[in-house]
């Protein structure tokens, strides 16, 4: 308070300045001969005061002129109140008006600020002056009682409130437009009649330029709510600003959104959202959906949010409706029907229970029995998202197994099955099982990952090399192959091999070497060899029975920097029909069954296929 009658001293000094022309005016003449004062009566007390606040926080104080059509001249006194504290200090306005800037107020006060409320009453001043019969210099005022008070308060302008409309039995959502320069506060208030006691029942923050707020807060059904918004400043001594315009809405339930599904080839389930404030839900039936609708089931358990009609015929379309109510004093207000929403009967959706190996090419799937079906129908994409199409048909549904054939090794492919009945000769299908996959790996395959070549040799994740050659060859097999040869006349013959190799690897070895023998380049080979144990310190892969080596003298191991044979006679592509092409038959095969050719960075060699690449 000290600040402030400060500053209203300052202002005092300030308005003496423009007051002394104001004193000349009222000077009257002298009473001539009888050395007597004037007299005069109170002057008027000032009429239509008013205060109002601008855009920029300043002011404007305003009163009727109270001399017009006198030959008197008034000055004007003005009192100012904080927060309703009457301060001491009076100013004096030789005018009607009179601005209170703000920017001065924050300058010589910084606690007179927005959120202040501030009063102001105004008193009509006559003053006259005179020499007595001694000659002495006398002055007489004589002031009205105060006008009325008028406050205004230093604040934000109101938000617009643009909407108050009931979003559930027990729930009302306002909507605003935000107050650029007041931040992001806002207070909501309540009450139950427009010119009632209104309660701030939430402050809502957001930076949004339109903002929400859904009241929840021990709503009735059927009781019409009015709300104000304000914003809001908890730093401030009144702590709101101006009012929003006052709206209202009745709590009434809203119109739901139901969904449905194929609970069973006979059956639909209707579905929709739990919403609070609700006693029951009411179901309806049709066979159209501009039809007539039955009502079907009422629902008195507000925490159920789904029905299942059963009886219904595969196949058939059925139209619902879904409203809910509320029992509010023995009475029930009824949310508006939902859209119609259409439900088919259907067969259920099998579940793919697994997918086996058979061959390598093919795949046994087999899934779940679904009650009604007249069959299944299986579908292959080779990848999840892509296009299936229909392999196999699977008649009666006792059967539910199927398998697909003409698959690639190293694949990976995607199945669904679904199930379908057969009504008055035709066949309604039911939704597709979720995808299940299946890679297609039978025999090894390029570019399988290393922890899949280790489970599939050893059956964990790691390379582990055999301690000994006992330990070594329990783990082999022996198996034959067939291969082309050069007889001594020229001609290509067919011969037998037998090769050792890692069992868990054979089947992988024999499918190579059946397509080098049936490959267009007829590949002769008359040396082979697979498992050799080479020392309990060898690292070859040899020792595990992964490594092949073909016609070692005519592929042989070559040094890069000097081409020196470091084991073998040479290699002579093209030149010599022994020595294998980078791109002929035998390199193709082998890489795409998982087997690395032996050329590294150093060395190649030539006649060499590993299946870890060393």
């Amino acid at each position: 308070m000290k600040k402030t009658e400060n500053h209203l001293r300052f202002l005092i000094r300030t308005f003496a300045l423009l007051l002394i022309p104001c004193l000349f005016l009222a000077l009257p003449a002298r009473a001539e001969g009888t050395g007597e004062a004037e007299t005069t009566d109170t002057p008027p007390c000032p009429t239509n005061v008013s205060a109002a606040a601008d855009k920029y926080f300043n002011i404007n104080l305003a009163w009727d002129d109270m001399d017009q059509n006198t030959d008197v001249y008034y000055s004007y006194e003005i009192q100012m109140a904080v927060n309703g504290v009457w301060n001491q200090d009076i100013l004096t306005a030789c005018g009607t008006s009179t601005v209170f800037y703000s920017d001065y107020y924050r300058y010589w006060n910084p606690d007179v600020s927005l959120g202040n409320k501030y009063s102001f009453r105004v008193r009509t001043v006559y003053t006259y002056y005179y020499w007595d019969e001694s000659g002495n210099y006398k002055e007489v005022t004589h002031r009205s009682k105060w006008s009325s008070s008028v406050q205004v308060q230093l604040a934000y302008s109101a938000p617009n409130l643009v909407s108050v409309k009931s979003s559930g039995a027990a729930q009302v959502t306002l909507k605003w437009n935000a107050v650029p320069e007041a931040g992001s506060s806002y207070a909501v208030f309540r009450s139950t009649s427009q010119s009632g006691t209104y309660k701030k029942i939430r402050t809502v923050t957001s930076s949004d330029s339109t903002i929400s707020f859904t009241d929840k807060s021990g709503l009735t059904t059927g009781t019409r709510y009015y709300y104000k918004v304000c914003t809001y400043n908890d730093n401030f001594t009144y702590k709101c600003g101006d009012y929003s315009s006052i709206l209202s809405a009745v709590p009434t339930p809203v119109k739901l959104t139901p969904t449905t599904r194929a609970a069973n080839y006979n059956a639909v389930k209707i579905s929709w959202k739990k919403e609070s404030g609700i006693s029951g839900y009411v179901i309806s039936q049709s066979t159209s959906p501009k039809g007539t609708y039955k009502n079907i089931k009422n629902i008195t358990d507000f925490n159920t949010t789904s029905y299942t009609k059963t009886g219904l015929t595969t196949g058939k379309s059925y139209y619902y409706k879904v409203r809910s109510y509320a029992i509010v004093n023995g009475k029930k207000y009824y949310s508006p029907d939902s859209t119609p929403v259409k439900a088919v009967p259907a067969v259920l959706a099998p579940t793919i229970s697994s997918i086996k190996l058979a061959d390598v090419t093919k795949a046994t799937l087999t899934w779940t029995k679904v009650t009604g079906a007249s069959g299944y129908a299986i579908y292959r994409a080779t990848s999840k998202n892509g296009t299936y199409k229909k392999i196999g048909v699977v008649r009666g549904n006792g059967n539910v197994q199927y398998t697909a054939s003409g698959m690639s090794n190293g694949k990976t492919y995607y199945f669904k099955v679904a199930a379908y009945k057969t009504v008055n000769g035709k066949d309604y299908y039911g939704a597709y099982s979720s995808v299940k996959s299946r890679l297609m790996n039978r025999l090894g395959y390029q570019y399988e990952d290393y922890y899949s070549r280790c489970r599939r040799i050893f059956g964990c994740e790691y390379y582990k090399s055999f301690t000994s050659s006992k330990a070594a060859s329990a783990q082999m097999k022996t198996i034959t192959v067939k291969t082309w040869d050069i007889n001594s006349s020229g001609k290509k013959y067919t011969r037998t091999f037998r090769l050792t190799v890692h069992k868990n690897i054979a089947s992988t070895v024999q499918q190579i070497f059946k397509e080098i023998y049936n490959g267009k380049e007829k590949f002769p080979i008359h040396s082979l060899g697979g498992y050799s144990w080479r020392g309990d310190n060898s690292y070859s892969e040899h020792c595990e029975g992964l490594a092949i080596d073909i016609n070692p003298d005519e592929n042989a191991m070559i040094r890069y920097s000097d081409g020196a044979s470091l084991s073998g006679g040479f290699y002579k592509p093209g030149k010599n029909p022994y020595s294998i092409k980078p791109d002929g038959d035998v390199v193709k095969a082998f890489e795409k069954y998982g087997f690395c050719w032996g050329i590294w960075s150093n060395k190649a060699d030539y006649m060499h296929f590993s299946y870890f690449g060393t």
